[in-house]
């Protein structure tokens, strides 16, 4: 398919689904220069279900403003994907969308579908009320390779991944573009029970860079996080982090390298996982929206955590936080300027407590 426009396809009463175009049962589709706009339930479906496998590979197109299916107005997705199949998208724009811009959904492991998206845009996809969603891609049991592509605007998160590898590379990770203070926007990048590489990657006002949850292990290189968004409710609301650079929950574990945190809020990172820093840089942390906190790194609840070569200045409260049965070790380091908390307490460089244990 080469300059080709499908637009406004719609459901019959009695259709249980639609698209701008499906592929299935093995079929390999090339589009390019093309735009698929305002169609019903997925504006393009991959299905590698029936005989199994299928290939998209689109470049230099558009997915746009996908169409509410039904009474109940779910759906509206941009491009799904779903067991075996093979997606490469391009050079292309995916905006819009309700629920997904992008989905690569796999029942398992051995039948997990996978995915590359470069040069592209994924922008400003809507919530899906009947999913619950509204995600800029996502991932699910399946591999998805993300290079030179700008992931912005999304109602709920901007990219999620479960169960399966993520590799990004040179790309851009952004929050919400609204002016209205109470629009949190997306959260970066969520992983869950998931491995992943990041490499040159920047996310820029987003409500969290990123949450590593599950048995996650994740490497992050060469990498920035700048200016995340507060809220008064506090740094954890509807379930998730408002604020904070990067959280590793319990059986996550995480290795950082080379990169920088500047402006977030609470905490530049929290760590209850497993956590090995080298050459990092975190500054400018200060008290979310409900004036708490404001520190560089707060390591929790049992955690491990390794730090060299690392610098924590211009934070607020607690420049480095070791606390709750946590083990620290921290070499070869600079912690400085850090300054009282609104209240006008702390101010503390390293703080260790709580049976916490540490080695500087």
């Amino acid at each position: 398919l080469t300059n080709v426009v499908v637009r406004g396809t719609r459901a019959s009463a009695t259709d249980a689904n639609a698209f701008g175009l499906y592929i299935g049962d093995g079929a390999k589709v090339t589009v390019s220069s093309s735009a698929f706009a305002d169609n019903d339930y997925i504006n393009v479906g991959v299905s590698g279900d029936g005989q199994g496998g299928a290939n998209l590979d689109m470049s230099g197109s558009v997915v746009r403003n996908g169409h509410p299916f039904g009474a109940a107005g779910g759906f509206g997705w941009g491009v799904y994907g779903s067991n075996k199949v093979t997606i490469g998208i391009a050079e292309s724009a995916i905006v819009g969308n309700q629920g997904f811009g992008i989905l690569l959904n796999s029942t398992t492991v051995a039948t997990a579908a996978k995915g590359t998206v470069t040069s592209s845009v994924v922008r400003g996809t809507t919530f899906d009320p009947v999913n619950g969603q509204g995600i800029g891609i996502e991932s699910n049991k399946s591999s998805i390779d993300i290079e030179q592509t700008t992931v912005s605007d999304n109602f709920q998160f901007d990219v999620y991944a479960a169960g399966g590898p993520t590799k990004i590379v040179g790309s851009t990770v952004l929050g919400t573009s609204s002016t209205d203070p109470t629009v949190l926007g997306p959260i970066g990048m969520n992983l869950a029970d998931s491995s992943a590489t990041l490499e040159s990657v920047a996310f820029v006002g987003t409500r969290a860079a990123a949450q590593l949850e599950g048995a996650t292990v994740a490497e992050i290189d060469d990498s920035l996080i700048s200016g995340t968004q507060t809220s008064s409710k506090g740094y954890y609301v509807d379930s998730n982090y408002v604020g904070v650079g990067l959280f590793v929950e319990t059986g996550a574990q995480l290795t950082l390298k080379k990169s920088t945190i500047q402006n977030a809020h609470t905490a530049g990172l929290i760590t209850l996982g497993q956590t090995t820093i080298t050459n990092l840089v975190v500054q400018g942390t200060r008290a979310g929206g409900d004036g708490v906190a404001g520190r560089g790194l707060s390591a929790q609840s049992g955690s491990v955590v390794s730090i060299s070569g690392s610098a924590f200045v211009d934070n607020t409260e607690t420049g480095v936080l070791a606390a709750v049965n946590s083990t620290l070790t921290l070499t070869d380091s600079t912690i400085d300027q850090t300054g009282l908390d609104p209240s006008g307490q702390y101010g503390i460089g390293v703080l260790v407590a709580d049976s916490a244990t540490a080695t500087i």
